[in-house]
């Protein structure tokens, strides 16, 4: 995930900036989707532990890849989120 914000961050854009181009892809990137700060004592408190709250947002998260769209021009990915 460090080398895609690399990329998208620094590489991409110096090879937008080059004469000639156009535009520049990052194929194969990964990104976050979220990110969860947990509090230590708030978790002790409760009796709960990391893989909890991973669980927990697991098992009520999900999201069903439905297909994709294409043109000449652009793909559209479709998503079938549910709950």
């Amino acid at each position: 995930m460090q080398l895609s914000d690399v990329a998208d961050r620094l590489v991409k854009a110096r090879l937008q900036s080059l004469p000639g181009v156009g535009s520049a892809a990052i194929f194969g990137e990964r990104r976050y989707s979220m990110r969860v700060w947990v509090d230590p004592q708030a978790l002790s408190a409760r009796g709960l532990t990391v893989q909890d709250i991973e669980s927990a947002i697991a098992s009520r998260n999900v999201e069903i890849p439905a297909g994709r769209i294409e043109s000449t021009r652009r793909e559209f990915s479709v998503r079938s989120l549910a709950s």
